[in-house]
Protein backbone atom coordinates (compact mmCIF):
# COMPACT_ATOMS: atom_id res chain seq x y z
CA UNK A 1 0.00 0.00 0.00
CA UNK A 2 1.18 3.44 -1.37
CA UNK A 3 1.92 5.35 1.77
CA UNK A 4 -0.13 8.85 2.07
CA UNK A 5 2.90 10.71 2.74
CA UNK A 6 4.12 9.75 -0.84
CA UNK A 7 0.95 10.42 -2.34
CA UNK A 8 0.68 13.90 -0.80
CA UNK A 9 4.19 14.65 -2.57
CA UNK A 10 3.42 13.53 -5.97
CA UNK A 11 0.40 16.53 -5.97
CA UNK A 12 2.72 19.08 -5.11
CA UNK A 13 4.38 20.34 -7.76
CA UNK A 14 0.71 20.18 -9.30
CA UNK A 15 -0.23 22.61 -6.70
CA UNK A 16 2.33 24.78 -7.06
CA UNK A 17 2.26 25.18 -10.97
CA UNK A 18 -1.39 25.96 -10.18
CA UNK A 19 -0.64 28.40 -7.54
CA UNK A 20 2.10 30.15 -9.59
CA UNK A 21 -0.63 30.55 -12.21
CA UNK A 22 -3.31 32.01 -10.49
CA UNK A 23 -0.97 34.66 -8.87
CA UNK A 24 0.42 35.58 -12.21
CA UNK A 25 -3.36 36.13 -14.06
CA UNK A 26 -4.22 38.08 -10.62
CA UNK A 27 -0.78 40.21 -11.10
CA UNK A 28 -1.98 40.42 -14.87
CA UNK A 29 -4.92 41.80 -14.15
CA UNK A 30 -4.05 44.06 -11.52
CA UNK A 31 -1.36 45.85 -14.15
CA UNK A 32 -4.13 46.53 -16.41
CA UNK A 33 -3.89 50.50 -17.41
CA UNK A 34 -6.50 52.55 -16.82
CA UNK A 35 -8.49 53.60 -19.91
CA UNK A 36 -6.84 56.97 -21.59
CA UNK A 37 -8.07 60.20 -21.08
CA UNK A 38 -9.09 62.35 -23.81
CA UNK A 39 -8.75 65.62 -23.86
CA UNK A 40 -10.53 68.43 -26.07
CA UNK A 41 -10.14 71.87 -26.26
CA UNK A 42 -13.46 74.28 -24.83
CA UNK A 43 -14.89 75.16 -27.98
CA UNK A 44 -14.36 71.86 -29.64
CA UNK A 45 -15.04 72.65 -33.49
CA UNK A 46 -14.62 71.29 -37.33
CA UNK A 47 -11.11 72.09 -38.29
CA UNK A 48 -9.68 73.12 -35.11
CA UNK A 49 -7.02 71.01 -35.85
CA UNK A 50 -6.50 70.73 -31.65
CA UNK A 51 -3.60 68.64 -31.07
CA UNK A 52 -1.93 69.59 -33.99
CA UNK A 53 1.11 70.09 -31.96
CA UNK A 54 2.00 69.64 -28.44
CA UNK A 55 4.42 70.30 -25.67
CA UNK A 56 4.52 68.51 -21.78
CA UNK A 57 6.64 69.61 -18.74
CA UNK A 58 6.01 69.61 -15.02
CA UNK A 59 5.59 72.70 -12.95
CA UNK A 60 4.73 73.77 -9.55
CA UNK A 61 1.05 73.50 -10.18
CA UNK A 62 1.13 69.84 -11.73
CA UNK A 63 1.76 68.47 -14.94
CA UNK A 64 0.73 71.26 -17.70
CA UNK A 65 0.04 70.01 -21.16
CA UNK A 66 0.43 72.71 -24.98
CA UNK A 67 -1.87 72.04 -27.26
CA UNK A 68 -1.71 74.12 -30.68
CA UNK A 69 -4.78 74.48 -32.79
CA UNK A 70 -3.55 75.41 -35.79
CA UNK A 71 -6.89 76.22 -37.45
CA UNK A 72 -9.09 77.15 -34.33
CA UNK A 73 -10.98 81.02 -34.69
CA UNK A 74 -10.82 84.24 -32.95
CA UNK A 75 -13.99 85.40 -33.21
CA UNK A 76 -14.29 88.12 -35.76
CA UNK A 77 -11.27 87.36 -37.24
CA UNK A 78 -11.33 84.15 -38.46
CA UNK A 79 -9.07 80.80 -38.53
CA UNK A 80 -6.14 82.52 -36.84
CA UNK A 81 -4.98 79.64 -34.67
CA UNK A 82 -5.05 79.10 -31.22
CA UNK A 83 -3.02 77.54 -28.09
CA UNK A 84 -4.38 76.01 -24.78
CA UNK A 85 -2.75 74.98 -21.56
CA UNK A 86 -4.24 72.32 -19.29
CA UNK A 87 -2.90 71.24 -15.85
CA UNK A 88 -3.43 67.74 -14.75
CA UNK A 89 -3.92 67.55 -11.01
CA UNK A 90 -4.67 63.97 -9.83
CA UNK A 91 -6.10 62.14 -12.70
CA UNK A 92 -8.37 65.66 -13.94
CA UNK A 93 -7.23 67.67 -16.57
CA UNK A 94 -8.05 71.15 -16.63
CA UNK A 95 -7.74 73.45 -19.62
CA UNK A 96 -6.47 77.09 -17.70
CA UNK A 97 -5.71 79.09 -20.69
CA UNK A 98 -6.33 79.95 -24.09
CA UNK A 99 -3.27 82.17 -25.83
CA UNK A 100 -4.75 84.06 -29.16
CA UNK A 101 -2.74 87.11 -29.55
CA UNK A 102 -4.58 90.26 -30.74
CA UNK A 103 -2.30 90.34 -33.68
CA UNK A 104 -3.29 87.31 -35.19
CA UNK A 105 -4.33 87.26 -38.87
CA UNK A 106 -6.77 84.73 -40.82
CA UNK A 107 -4.17 81.51 -41.43
CA UNK A 108 -1.27 82.69 -39.32
CA UNK A 109 -0.98 79.18 -37.84
CA UNK A 110 -0.49 80.29 -35.01
CA UNK A 111 0.29 76.95 -32.91
CA UNK A 112 1.68 75.14 -35.91
CA UNK A 113 3.89 73.96 -33.44
CA UNK A 114 4.76 74.60 -29.60
CA UNK A 115 7.46 73.77 -27.41
CA UNK A 116 7.43 74.41 -23.43
CA UNK A 117 10.29 73.79 -21.17
CA UNK A 118 8.55 75.49 -17.50
CA UNK A 119 8.28 78.61 -17.28
CA UNK A 120 9.13 79.23 -20.77
CA UNK A 121 6.72 78.57 -24.18
CA UNK A 122 7.54 79.24 -27.76
CA UNK A 123 4.46 79.36 -30.54
CA UNK A 124 5.47 78.87 -34.04
CA UNK A 125 3.12 80.56 -36.05
CA UNK A 126 4.54 79.90 -39.66
CA UNK A 127 1.59 81.98 -41.63
CA UNK A 128 2.67 85.43 -40.18
CA UNK A 129 2.91 87.71 -43.32
CA UNK A 130 5.54 89.57 -41.17
CA UNK A 131 8.23 90.73 -43.22
CA UNK A 132 7.16 88.88 -45.87
CA UNK A 133 4.19 86.79 -47.46
CA UNK A 134 4.12 83.22 -45.06
CA UNK A 135 7.83 84.42 -43.30
CA UNK A 136 6.97 83.35 -40.41
CA UNK A 137 6.72 84.29 -36.46
CA UNK A 138 7.29 83.33 -33.20
CA UNK A 139 5.86 84.09 -30.00
CA UNK A 140 6.84 83.97 -26.29
CA UNK A 141 4.84 83.29 -23.01
CA UNK A 142 6.27 83.03 -19.55
CA UNK A 143 4.32 80.76 -17.35
CA UNK A 144 2.89 82.67 -14.07
CA UNK A 145 0.54 80.33 -12.02
CA UNK A 146 -1.73 78.04 -14.28
CA UNK A 147 -1.68 81.58 -16.43
CA UNK A 148 0.50 83.36 -19.21
CA UNK A 149 2.35 86.62 -19.76
CA UNK A 150 2.99 87.65 -22.99
CA UNK A 151 6.86 88.78 -23.40
CA UNK A 152 6.24 89.19 -27.32
CA UNK A 153 6.12 88.38 -31.17
CA UNK A 154 9.58 88.26 -32.93
CA UNK A 155 10.03 87.96 -36.81
CA UNK A 156 13.30 87.68 -38.67
CA UNK A 157 14.62 90.31 -41.45
CA UNK A 158 16.79 87.25 -42.38
CA UNK A 159 13.10 85.35 -43.41
CA UNK A 160 12.50 85.83 -47.00
CA UNK A 161 8.40 85.20 -48.42
CA UNK A 162 7.28 81.76 -48.05
CA UNK A 163 10.08 80.85 -44.98
CA UNK A 164 7.57 79.27 -42.92
CA UNK A 165 8.95 80.49 -39.95
CA UNK A 166 7.76 78.51 -36.58
CA UNK A 167 6.77 75.66 -38.57
CA UNK A 168 9.20 73.82 -35.70
CA UNK A 169 10.33 75.35 -32.14
CA UNK A 170 12.39 74.94 -29.41
CA UNK A 171 12.98 76.48 -26.03
CA UNK A 172 15.38 75.40 -23.31
CA UNK A 173 15.08 77.11 -19.58
CA UNK A 174 18.74 76.26 -19.26
CA UNK A 175 21.48 79.07 -19.27
CA UNK A 176 19.01 82.11 -19.10
CA UNK A 177 16.55 80.80 -21.17
CA UNK A 178 17.51 79.83 -25.69
CA UNK A 179 14.96 79.00 -28.25
CA UNK A 180 15.20 78.44 -31.72
CA UNK A 181 12.56 78.64 -34.24
CA UNK A 182 13.02 76.06 -37.45
CA UNK A 183 11.76 78.02 -41.66
CA UNK A 184 12.01 74.57 -43.83
CA UNK A 185 10.92 76.64 -46.66
CA UNK A 186 13.63 79.06 -46.61
CA UNK A 187 15.19 80.00 -49.67
CA UNK A 188 18.84 80.14 -49.63
CA UNK A 189 19.76 82.28 -53.19
CA UNK A 190 18.57 80.50 -55.75
CA UNK A 191 18.51 77.23 -53.72
CA UNK A 192 14.58 76.63 -53.32
CA UNK A 193 13.64 75.84 -49.18
CA UNK A 194 17.22 75.14 -48.22
CA UNK A 195 16.16 75.70 -45.02
CA UNK A 196 17.48 77.76 -42.04
CA UNK A 197 16.75 78.12 -38.53
CA UNK A 198 16.53 81.55 -36.39
CA UNK A 199 17.82 81.86 -32.92
CA UNK A 200 16.66 83.69 -29.77
CA UNK A 201 17.88 84.44 -26.35
CA UNK A 202 15.68 85.87 -23.47
CA UNK A 203 17.06 88.94 -21.78
CA UNK A 204 17.26 90.09 -18.01
CA UNK A 205 13.87 92.10 -18.49
CA UNK A 206 11.79 88.55 -19.78
CA UNK A 207 11.81 89.71 -23.22
CA UNK A 208 13.20 87.75 -26.09
CA UNK A 209 16.41 89.00 -28.94
CA UNK A 210 17.08 87.36 -32.41
CA UNK A 211 21.03 86.60 -32.25
CA UNK A 212 21.00 84.99 -35.35
CA UNK A 213 20.52 82.39 -37.86
CA UNK A 214 21.68 78.80 -39.05
CA UNK A 215 21.09 78.78 -42.75
CA UNK A 216 21.68 75.66 -44.50
CA UNK A 217 24.71 76.14 -47.50
CA UNK A 218 25.12 73.21 -48.70
CA UNK A 219 21.50 72.08 -49.91
CA UNK A 220 21.20 70.77 -53.28
CA UNK A 221 18.18 69.71 -52.91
Amino acid sequence: MQHPTRTHRMFTPLVLALAAAASTASSSYAQCPAPPTTIQGSDLNTFNYFGSSVSMDTTPVGTMLISGSTFRSTPGVGRTGAVSSHVKVGNTWTETALLRPADLLPLDAFGHDVAFDDPYLIVGASGVDSPASNSGAAYFFERSGTGWIARGRLVSLLAPAGSGMGSSVAVTSANGGWAVAGAPQRPNGSIVEAGGAYLFKRQANGTWTHTGAIIDDNSSD
